[in-house]
């Protein structure tokens, strides 16, 4: 009996620690675990997908999520080709009311995240600058503390960088609309990404330290 019950806690942590989704993999759409439903003019190379910055995008539907998720963590290698001249290009978007991991213009890795109220919203910046040529690993994590209250984390090379707390309900993001290089399809001056995507990992739960550093 009691080894019974100690294979079912097992087989319920494994089932509840699921292996981080692989979106990109050494350069390539890995087409595993989610639908690719749509894909404008990226380029496959050893250096990662490469997004022109003009009319590049990718968008992709988490299939396998739930429907509505309470926390998420997105692991991305980039390398940046040209810095925005102004504003925020986007590396990874969750259409909702949004959500963005992006770099601006001075090179800064940023997250946004908003409450389901539409209004109150979290930014949260690096303190590490992404030099054009240089990969980078970059993550961003929201973590379910308790009821409405998150954590929102940035990291930068496994290394974690800014913390904020949201303390309300998070807008109920949802799996359908997840776009890479870009906020949609539709080309928006100053959010489409100029640069390439190595490797990219998303998961439904907040990930720790040690798993994005081990995400390569």
């Amino acid at each position: 009996m009691k080894k019974l019950i100690l294979l079912t806690l097992a087989l319920i942590s494994a089932t509840l620690s699921a292996d981080p989704l692989c979106v990109i993999k050494d350069g390539k759409f890995t087409q595993k675990g989610y639908w690719l439903r749509e894909v404008k003019n990226t380029v496959d190379s050893a250096d990662g997908v490469v997004f022109n910055g003009q009319d590049a995008a990718a968008w992709i539907k988490l299939n396998k999520f739930n429907a509505e998720m309470k926390e998420f963590s997105i692991v991305a290698d980039v390398i940046v080709d040209k810095l925005p001249e102004k504003g925020n290009m986007s590396i990874a978007c969750r259409r909702g009311y949004h959500n963005i991991l992006g770099i601006d213009n001075l090179g800064r890795v940023n997250y946004s995240i908003y409450a389901a109220d539409k209004t109150t919203r979290l930014l949260l910046y690096s303190k590490t600058k992404c030099k054009v040529g240089e990969k980078i690993q970059i993550a961003a994590v929201i973590e379910n503390i308790d009821e409405s209250e998150y954590d929102v984390i940035l990291y930068v090379n496994g290394i974690e960088e800014n913390r904020k707390t949201l303390y309300r309900q998070i807008y109920p993001y949802n799996r359908d609309y997840f776009y890479v290089g870009a906020i949609g399809l539709k080309a928006e001056e100053g959010f489409l990404f100029n640069g390439k995507i190595l490797n990219m990992y998303v998961a439904e739960e907040a990930l720790d330290e040690e798993t994005i550093t081990e995400l390569k």
